[in-house]
């Protein structure tokens, strides 16, 4: 179904009937609740001739340390959070010889900008602690991935920076949805922040909450039982992940069972279920009891008979 006229795409300028084509296919291709979340959040996703040329502002805007462009003239696009907007470029200047370029990579750079987008409408997602982590962890094991030499390539997107993480999202996002601004496989690279991303696609094309089942077993970090029961076992970290057994509650010990009782007609007797104490009382008072003992533990000897005198004698 073609979605040409949704309200998050707009042309501004003198840009070609070719570029807005490549422009709208792309955006066409997106996932229609990504972008019914991109327009309820009120972003826009511009075409526009260039950058400067849509906002002279960003030819004296520094880049920071954006693939060492010295402006935003040699850049193909650009997400603004504060203005709610993503905005692609037909051309660019080139930074051999200063001169203007046709911007080979369209649907790239529309599915990375709009990565930045969904980052910014979820909360700055690409800034989650559990983002985070998994960023880590696939920066951590980098150099034995895919070696050093392609690891130096990939410093832009694995800086332990908000920056870093920031664009390691964006990309990871369009490589997830299509494909996205550079040659290198992030997914392979980074195959951790990949099935993150992947869990959040599907969360968003089901119409769940973004972060829905989001945990880390189900991107492959380390859970809380597993990590509880290495420290509790003392075992050192393995593949396998550890079960925590939790011994069950003791059943409660069954109460003497209360026999019945037959009574007379005119006899009242109350019957209650005795304890082993009251039994040992009981058997103790009739041990006492036959053998003559009394309440103070003596024994009740009857007094010797005295002889009597008869005094009427």
């Amino acid at each position: 179904m073609v979605r040409r006229t949704h309200p998050v795409l707009k042309f501004v300028g003198g840009t070609s009937p070719g570029f807005r084509e490549q422009v709208a296919d792309t955006v066409d291709a997106i996932d229609a609740n990504a972008l019914t979340l991109i327009h309820k959040a009120r972003y826009t996703i511009y075409g526009v001739p260039s950058l400067v040329a849509a906002d002279p502002e960003l030819a004296t805007t520094s880049t920071g340390a954006h693939n060492s462009a010295p402006s935003f003239a040699h850049v193909e696009g650009i997400a603004q959070q504060k203005k709610r907007r993503a905005m692609i470029a037909e051309t660019y200047t080139s930074l051999v010889d200063d001169k203007p370029r046709r911007n080979a990579r369209i649907g790239g750079a529309v599915r990375h900008e709009v990565g930045h987008v969904m980052s910014y409408i979820l909360n700055n997602m690409s800034e989650d602690r559990l983002f985070q982590k998994a960023h880590a962890h696939d920066v951590g094991n980098l150099a034995k991935r895919v070696g050093v030499q392609t690891a130096r390539g990939l410093r832009y997107y694995t800086a332990q920076t908000k920056r870093g993480r920031s664009e390691a999202y964006a990309e990871m996002w369009a490589q997830t949805n299509g494909g996205g601004s550079m040659a290198v496989d992030l997914t392979e690279a980074m195959p951790t922040v990949a099935r993150y991303l992947q869990v959040v696609n599907r969360n968003i094309a089901a119409g769940r909450n973004p972060r829905a089942n989001l945990v880390a077993e189900r991107i492959g970090l380390p859970g809380r039982l597993e990590t509880l029961g290495r420290l509790l076992t003392g075992r050192p970290k393995t593949g396998k992940r550890t079960t925590l057994y939790i011994k069950p509650a003791a059943e409660p010990k069954p109460q003497a069972e209360v026999k019945p009782v037959h009574l007379a007609r005119d006899q009242v007797v109350t019957a209650t279920a005795q304890s082993d104490g009251d039994r040992n009382a009981e058997r103790m008072a009739a041990w006492r009891a036959k053998r003559g003992y009394g309440r103070n533990g003596l024994a009740q000897v009857e007094p010797k008979s005295r002889s009597t005198v008869d005094l009427r004698a």
